[in-house]
């Protein structure tokens, strides 16, 4: 009978330590949820208005320009001919290679949207955070 009182004494002790334990970690969801994310805008252009965009990586240099074609199209059907506008990225020093445009429409997107969560301060040394010395620098010309 006493080996009986025990054991429920102790799976009662069990349980409402698991029950204590559940409230605690919904607690912390709970505040978790509810602090506000600040972040600082970095840039303030439509990815759309980016008409060139160089970067360096590892001492090589890239640069993409944009340009726009006027193109004739003949419909089968009618026999009518239109002209479109078509744009499309290309190597400034190369534009009869291929350029990835999924790729540049990529980098377009990101680099009109990048933000920050914190503000280094302009007393900080970029040292302390690794980066006096980047691995990537990108440049983008907006509207020419």
């Amino acid at each position: 009978m006493k080996q009986k009182r025990l054991l429920l004494l102790g799976m009662i002790g069990l349980v409402t330590l698991l029950g204590a334990g559940l409230a605690l970690v919904s607690l912390l969801a709970r505040e978790t949820e509810t602090e506000p994310e600040t972040t600082i805008a970095l840039t303030d252009y439509a990815p759309a208005d980016i008409t060139a965009i160089q970067y360096t990586r590892d001492g090589d240099t890239v640069d993409l320009a944009l340009v726009s074609e006027t193109v004739e199209a003949t419909d089968a059907s009618t026999g009518e001919a239109t002209t479109e506008e078509e744009s499309r990225w290309v190597l400034a020093d190369r534009p009869e290679e291929t350029v990835d445009q999924t790729l540049v429409n990529s980098m377009t997107t990101a680099l009109g949207t990048l933000t920050a969560t914190r503000d280094l301060g302009e007393n900080e040394s970029l040292a302390r955070f690794g980066l006096d010395e980047p691995v990537l620098t990108v440049q983008a010309t907006v509207n020419g």
